[in-house]
C-alpha cells in the first residue's frame, strides 16, 4: 500500500487497513526515509530541511503514534518497535 509517511491521514489509513486486513499489528519496522539534500548545512534550504525531517523523523513518529496503540491493544501491552533508521545518522549526514 502506497503511503506518504509524512502525512498523518496516510499513516492512519495504513495502520487501520493493516489491522482490518490482518486482524492485529504485532510489530513495526519504521524504515522509510530519504537521503535528503546534500551539502553544507549553511546552504540547505528550509524546504529541503522540512522535506527530509518530515519523512525521516515525523514519519517515524506518526507511525509509532498510530501503531503502538494497536500493538498494545492486540498484544496485551507488549509493544515492540524495530527502528532501522537512526535519527542520529540523519543528523550527522546534515552536519557533514
Amino acid at each position: 500500500m502506497q503511503t506518504d509517511v509524512s502525512n498523518a491521514h496516510d499513516v492512519e489509513h495504513l495502520i487501520a487497513t493493516s489491522v482490518k486486513t490482518y486482524g492485529r499489528l504485532d510489530y513495526a519496522c519504521n524504515n522509510a526515509g530519504i537521503e535528503g539534500a546534500l551539502g553544507p548545512i549553511s546552504s540547505l534550504s528550509e524546504e529541503a530541511w522540512d522535506r527530509t525531517t518530515d519523512i525521516n523523523l515525523k514519519g517515524i513518529w506518526l507511525s509509532m503514534k498510530e501503531g503502538v496503540p494497536m500493538m498494545l491493544e492486540h498484544n496485551g501491552g507488549d509493544a515492540s518497535e524495530l527502528r532501522t533508521r537512526l535519527q542520529a545518522a540523519f543528523l550527522q549526514s546534515v552536519i557533514d
